[in-house]
């Protein structure tokens, strides 16, 4: 399928975002609106993989459908994985990335403010009621906290999320680490360009397109 000329670009510039080196990981989640909420936040901020240990106790969260009003067509640009437990979810990303915080309270709590998020990063995020898991805790490099001003000390976890994403969108920005000149190849964006231009095709195959954002 041809296509438009600004669509290509558009597909050429998101890839160019794309931060391979963050990641994000749901733990245990039991509300598919906040998948579906953390999911369009990762994906308009660049991240490109997101990582799902589905809740072991809901069955309807072991293979989750996310919905199309809630992602807003986020999903399809993502590449989401699941993991059966917390355990094989670190031991996959502790090779690629050199830090592994959790969300949460604790003696080894780093500030969101004073952590460097330049640096290859993950994210955990934990059930909407328990939060991340004492073993996701005890997995991790330390604990990102989100500093609280007001009485209420506790945020929605898809808001936190936000929070800390953009943080991290925020200082990479000032690092030079969101530029459209750069080298596919040599970055390692080739094949996920390649990628994105079958995705496209994909979407439209078969129908004629309304639009294309």
């Amino acid at each position: 399928m041809k296509i438009k000329p600004e669509r290509y670009e558009r597909i050429r510039q998101t890839v160019a975002y794309r931060q391979l080196d963050f990641t994000v990981v749901l733990e245990h989640f039991s509300d598919m609106h906040n998948i579906g909420a953390v999911l369009r936040t990762c994906e308009s901020a660049g991240i490109q993989n997101v990582h799902i240990v589905p809740h072991p106790e809901e069955e309807r969260m072991k293979n989750p459908v996310l919905g199309k009003r809630t992602t807003a067509g986020a999903r399809k640009w993502l590449n989401v994985y699941l993991h059966e437990t917390i355990d094989d979810c670190i031991e996959k990303l502790r090779k690629p990335y050199s830090t592994i915080y959790c969300t949460a309270l604790g003696d080894r709590a780093t500030e969101l403010f004073d952590a460097d998020l330049t640096e290859s990063t993950a994210i955990i995020l934990g059930n909407e009621k328990m939060g991340v898991s004492e073993r996701a805790c005890q997995l991790a490099d330390g604990n990102l906290l989100i500093p609280m001003m007001g009485m209420v000390r506790s945020l929605n976890v898809s808001v936190a999320c936000s929070a800390i994403v953009f943080e991290a969108v925020r200082q990479r920005k000032l690092a030079g680490m969101y530029r459209e000149d750069i080298d596919f190849k040599k970055q390692g964006k080739q094949e996920l360009f390649e990628d994105f231009l079958r995705r496209h095709e994909l979407q439209y195959k078969g129908r004629k397109p309304k639009r294309e954002d």
